[in-house]
């Protein structure tokens, strides 16, 4: 591989990383809303709590960006998804939890195809590890609130 790949692949993962810490401070955003908009207090502690995790995995991938020797306040580009995400997150905060939940699922859906898509082979073991768990973390969020939605359409849930 020669240099001008390899300094494209790097910036392509930069990028990733940036994605996802847009990614993670829109669900922070929705997160809020929807806790906001929650009637049921063991929903709206879960929601918190899962407001506090994507806190922290935006505050370790601002970390990892700083260690690498780049701006983590720079966004380079915006992606057009994430955009739509924080649009539809305030359009449907008028439409109460349910809405909040639908736009939250569609976040962290998002969320966790950016983490699968990421290719951490220029990342060290720790960040890799980070990373992996931070993907975990998303699939659990996503399927907590896939099932909380169901709950509340009267769908059984698995």
């Amino acid at each position: 591989m020669t240099n001008p790949q390899l300094y494209a692949e790097k910036a392509t993962l930069e990028g990733r990383v940036r994605t996802l810490i847009r990614l993670n401070t829109d669900a922070v955003l929705a997160l809020h809303q929807a806790i906001s908009n929650s009637e049921e207090g063991a929903i709206r502690e879960r929601l918190y709590a899962l407001k506090q995790r994507n806190e922290r995995h935006t505050f370790e991938l601002y970390t990892l960006l700083r260690h690498r020797g780049k701006n983590p306040y720079v966004i380079t580009s915006t992606l057009p998804r994430t955009c739509l995400i924080e649009g539809l997150t305030y359009a449907k905060a008028n439409t109460g939890m349910l809405g909040t939940l639908l736009t939250l699922a569609a976040c962290k859906a998002l969320t966790c195809r950016r983490y699968q898509e990421t290719d951490t082979r220029y990342f060290t073991c720790v960040e890799q590890a980070m990373l992996a768990s931070h993907h975990k973390d998303e699939n659990e969020d996503l399927a907590y609130i896939v099932n909380t939605l169901k709950k509340k359409l009267g769908i059984e849930a698995r």
